[in-house]
């Protein structure tokens, strides 16, 4: 971690003391559900305070899976795709970095495109099947990316967005809004038991009709929720 921000400041050319650096490593702890939730929450306030984002991939293996952690596996990660995706729709893919074992460079062309669709990615949760019933951690994203999605949108409706907005729009019309805001979403449980709960549901329409003044009321439908599934569907394991 030390090694990138030293390369950031020399790729600036400025100190370290003079800019805000945010190291994508450990942005996200997962051990306490509080801290996890809080973390989350402050995703937009990360992204907001911070000038340069660097992500930090160094060659290792999976504790749990054995499975060699490396670049690409780091960017199938929902947890670190949603991370990029807030920085870059406040500073721009020009302000990215990649820190691996040997190299320091800008993000690699595409590289945004891939993780953009966040909910792709891969979870521990989805692939422990959600024992006891848990929820899914994708459903708590729902909100910090409503929020980027309201200032996306109101920027690009008023005709003068930033260049960061401009690009992330530009990515959403290319990928479909039902694509990284997925109005449903299927969640395997350990039972054998495949249910489908609303994610965003009608939302993305909602917040579009709010920023062009139109006098809809932003609610949560009242058969919305993360517990009860719309439908479940049985799987032979």
């Amino acid at each position: 971690m030390k090694t990138a921000a030293v390369n950031v400041a020399k790729e600036l050319q400025v100190p370290t003391s003079q800019i805000h650096i945010w190291i994508d490593i450990l942005s996200i702890p997962q051990k306490h559900a509080g801290m996890k939730a809080m973390a989350v929450d402050s995703l937009y306030a990360f992204a907001q305070c911070a000038d340069i984002m660097v992500i930090i991939v160094p060659d290792c293996w999976h504790e749990d899976t054995g499975v060699k952690a490396d670049a690409l596996s780091y960017s199938e990660r929902v947890w670190t795709r949603v991370e990029q995706l807030a920085h870059c729709s406040q500073h721009g893919v020009a302000s990215m970095f990649i820190q691996t074992a040997e190299t320091f460079r800008q993000l690699p062309d595409g590289w945004m495109e891939t993780v953009c669709t966040v909910f792709d990615g891969t979870m521990t949760c989805c692939r422990k099947k959600h024992p006891n019933g848990c929820r899914c951690d994708k459903q708590t994203l729902v909100i910090p990316l409503l929020a980027l999605y309201h200032n996306i949108y109101k920027q690009n409706l008023s005709g003068y967005p930033s260049a960061a907005a401009k690009f992330i729009w530009d990515l959403i019309q290319k990928k479909g809004k039902d694509r990284m805001f997925p109005p449903n979403i299927q969640i395997a449980r350990d039972t054998g038991i495949t249910e489908v709960h609303e994610l965003f549901g009608d939302t993305i329409n909602r917040i579009e009709k709010i920023v062009v003044g139109e006098n809809t009321d932003f609610v949560w439908s009242p058969t919305v929720s993360f517990i009860k599934p719309v439908h479940s569907i049985s799987c032979e394991l």
